[in-house]
């Protein structure tokens, strides 16, 4: 997620929250790669797309399709 997240950088999150939209910061846990911070690309039903902040990075986990329920947490605040 770097430019905005780095290594080491405290986040607060919120596990029990009342919506998400596109552009939410999430922690959301992967078969593949375990419990990452991501962005919400898309919102389809119960279905949501990740994306992250670096467009020069590619990943494997931006080509699947998570549930809602997957996500662990909704970050609201970084020092």
């Amino acid at each position: 997620m770097i430019p905005n997240f780095h290594d080491n950088d405290l986040i607060i999150c919120l596990k029990h929250f009342y919506s998400l939209k596109e552009g939410d910061v999430i922690l959301i846990k992967t078969p593949a790669l375990g419990v990452i911070i991501k962005r919400i690309k898309n919102i389809k039903e119960k279905k949501i797309l990740i994306e992250g902040d670096n467009k020069e990075y590619s990943s494997k986990s931006y080509d699947h399709e998570y549930n809602i329920d997957q996500v662990l947490g909704k970050v609201i605040l970084k020092f």
